[in-house]
């Protein structure tokens, strides 16, 4: 699931090392369209080894309380 036009602000993370490094991130959101609407979501992103490629988010869940 990608949220276009919303703000992300990490409150907590974990990691796991892998071939790399999984990153999960809590955090609390804002819709940009005007309403203000304020949620969560779990973003994770995985950081490769050196020269192996760069970090990129491979996923977004909206946490649904």
């Amino acid at each position: 699931m990608t949220l276009v036009g919303v703000t992300y602000v990490p409150v907590a993370f974990a990691t796991q090392v892998v071939a790399g490094t999984n990153y999960d991130f809590l955090c609390t959101t804002t819709v940009m369209d005007g309403s203000n609407t304020q949620g969560a979501a779990k973003v994770y992103v995985f950081q490769p080894l050196p020269r192996q490629g760069t970090a990129h988010i491979t996923h977004i869940d909206k946490v649904v309380p």
